[in-house]
Parts: structure tokens; sequence; C-alpha cells
């Protein structure tokens, strides 16, 4: 299995958010409280045009999926050209992505 680098993946993950899956686990105002966190530095991370070409749906996407959800987004992402194609990370496509991605 391939996996990606700890700094582009801290880059693309966009840190902590990405552990979804326990807080949709949680009580309703538990997940609520989460999905506002998520909005809130998704809001500052896209405004702060760190990160070009991502926006606001994709980091959202990133942070409140299931790992496999989280795989999907994330090599939707290179596929579309983000941080090098699928290529450069070293798939050969889009389902190899999906289907060997580490993290």
């Amino acid at each position: 299995m391939k996996r990606i680098g700890p700094i582009t993946a801290a880059a693309l993950l966009l840190a902590p958010m990405s552990s979804a899956a326990g807080a949709q686990q949680g009580s309703p105002g538990e997940n609520r409280n989460y999905v506002r966190q998520v909005q809130d530095f998704c809001t500052e991370i896209v405004g702060s045009d760190d990160f070009p070409g991502l926006n606001w749906g994709e980091c959202m996407s990133f942070n409140v999926v299931s790992e496999d959800g989280f795989r999907i987004a994330f090599c939707k992402a290179l596929r579309e050209g983000q941080d090098g194609g699928l290529e450069s990370w070293g798939f050969e496509d889009f389902d190899d992505c999906v289907q060997n991605l580490e993290f």
C-alpha cells in the first residue's frame, strides 16, 4: 500500500479535524459542536489562501467523513490536478488511489 507523506497529509487533511467517525458516535450536541468547529476551521483556512485550489466544500468533506469517504475525497482532489495529480503520488489511476491510499 502507498503512503502519503506526513507533511503533505497534514496540509491536505488540515489537522486534527479528520476524526469525524468518532465524533459521529457522540451525542447530537457533541456532533453539532464538532461540525461547527469544522465549519469555523474551514472558513478560516480557505480564507487564508494558504492552500490554493482548496474550497470550503472540499475542506468540509476532508474533515467530516469516514476514512473511506476521506480516501475518495482525497483521491478526487488528486485526480483533479491538485498537488501534482495521481501519477505524481505514485498511483496509476483513481481506483488505484482509493484502494491503496494509507494515512
